[in-house]
């Protein structure tokens, strides 16, 4: 623990700890709002007169830890955009014994964390915001923003005079949830990193309690994008459709199915005829097709298995029999305005079956084309998994490019990245590829 020691102030009597360590060189006192140079028997530099007090629940002397490391908050600062008043923020003082200074900010409920480095590339001010990126501790840093800010309000102490009114340049590089900000007064420049952290860790770490702790607002370009269900669903839906392209790539040839019979029928010359059926892997698919939705109309599909009838299929109905020949499932009819239709049915046996196309109207002219296929697989309930996945990343496309979108407008800069994830883009074109390829060959 640090020594504190305690001197009255000079224009009010009102007792101030100083808590800050050997290179405070002034404190304000929260009373009358005197700015006092320690280094110059306690003379009052300045008052900060009609200040308000911050509204934030940060109080000088609160201690807390951050990264392991027990600060006691000494002194905080507010400054005020000059191009836009209503955009103001609080700059606190925080001491170490051990770690000496740092910065804790709060705008609008959001905190960053900052510490002076000296690790910066020998650049001049104004080719800053000139580079397109800039390196700084193996991380790429891009510029944001440059913009002026005054003094408004100042309490405790400070390692430097800090007087109503002082204006500071200020130069802000980002990347998220790090940034660097460079900050010139006078003739000098400091720049410090910073760090975004999550507010509820933090007012629990300075003994803030719940009621007490304001929920963030407004747009910060440090806060990192942050969808933690929508980026598990990214990864797990990535890894499905990896696993759904290497199915379908399996089916489009495996499955693709065996022709074991191909033929043309009339209303002069139904159809009745044996077919003998190899294999019971995967499902047997009988097509259909017809020049006029009437000619489809007009017939009937019978398939028989030992004289009893296994499926029946016609304009108005369609049926699945049992062993016994009882109706076992009845399936919705083809559309009446249907040039072609595709049954398909789960063969559990091999051997030879009768196949029977009649017409309901031998009168009406009316021919068919039929066609019927073994090992037949189908990957319609791939294509609906694949579509949900291909709909979430596109979701969680679109809120990422939102959240680009905004660090955009809050941006100096002429364009900020708009990179996608191209794996991501990549897995999307190749579902889609292969829906396409489904639905084109039936």
């Amino acid at each position: 623990m640090s020594q504190t020691y305690s001197i009255k102030c000079p224009k009010c009597a009102a007792p101030l700890m100083l808590l800050g360590g050997g290179r405070v060189e002034t404190i304000t006192c929260a009373y009358c709002k005197s700015v006092i140079d320690l280094n110059d028997n306690y003379r009052i530099l300045s008052v900060f007169k009609n200040a308000s007090r911050p509204n934030t629940p940060f109080k000088i002397g609160m201690q807390g830890t951050i990264h392991g490391v027990d600060y006691t908050l000494i002194g905080v600062v507010t400054y005020q955009s000059t191009a836009y008043p209503q955009e103001q923020w609080h700059e606190y003082l925080l001491f170490s014994p051990l770690y000496g200074y740092a910065w804790l900010t709060y705008e609008r409920g959001h905190l960053t964390f900052s510490r002076r480095t000296r690790h910066f590339p020998p650049l001049l001010w104004g080719e800053i915001p000139l580079r397109s990126s800039i390196d700084v501790h193996g991380k790429h840093y891009r510029f944001y923003s440059q913009y002026e800010a005054s003094i408004t309000f100042v309490e405790g102490e400070l390692t430097w005079v800090a007087k109503k009114g002082d204006r500071s340049s200020f130069i802000d590089l980002i990347a998220p949830p790090y940034g660097i900000s460079a900050e010139k007064n006078k003739q000098e420049i400091e720049f410090y990193r910073s760090e975004y952290l999550p507010s509820e860790a933090l007012y629990a770490a300075f003994g803030i309690p719940q009621e007490e702790q304001p929920r963030a607002s407004g747009f910060n370009p440090l806060k990192p994008y942050s969808r933690p269900i929508l980026e598990s669903l990214t990864r797990v839906g990535i890894v499905t459709l990896v696993l759904i392209v290497l199915v379908m790539i399996g089916l489009q040839f495996e499955g693709k199915g065996n022709t074991i019979l191909q033929t043309q029928v009339s209303n002069k010359s139904p159809l009745n005829q044996a077919i003998t059926i190899n294999t019971t892997k995967y499902l047997l698919a009988m097509e259909l097709s017809s020049d006029k939705p009437a000619y489809l109309n007009n017939f009937t599909l019978t398939l028989s298995h030992n004289a009893k009838p296994l499926f029946r299929l016609d304009k108005n109905n369609g049926y699945i029999m049992n062993a016994q020949g009882v109706i076992d499932a009845k399936l919705s009819s083809w559309e009446t305005n249907a040039k072609k239709v595709v049954a398909y049915l789960k063969i559990n046996q091999t051997g030879t079956y009768d196949l029977t196309i009649t017409p309901l109207t031998p009168q009406t002219l009316s021919t068919l084309k039929v066609e019927i296929q073994e090992g037949v697989s189908r990957s319609t309930y791939f294509v609906y998994l694949a579509l949900l996945i291909v709909g979430i990343l596109l979701y969680a496309m679109i809120s990422y490019l939102r959240y680009k979108s905004k660090l955009n407008e809050n941006s100096d800069a002429n364009s900020f990245s708009l990179s996608l994830d191209l794996q991501t883009i990549f897995w999307i074109l190749l579902i889609t590829f292969f829906i396409y390829l489904d639905v084109a060959t039936g």
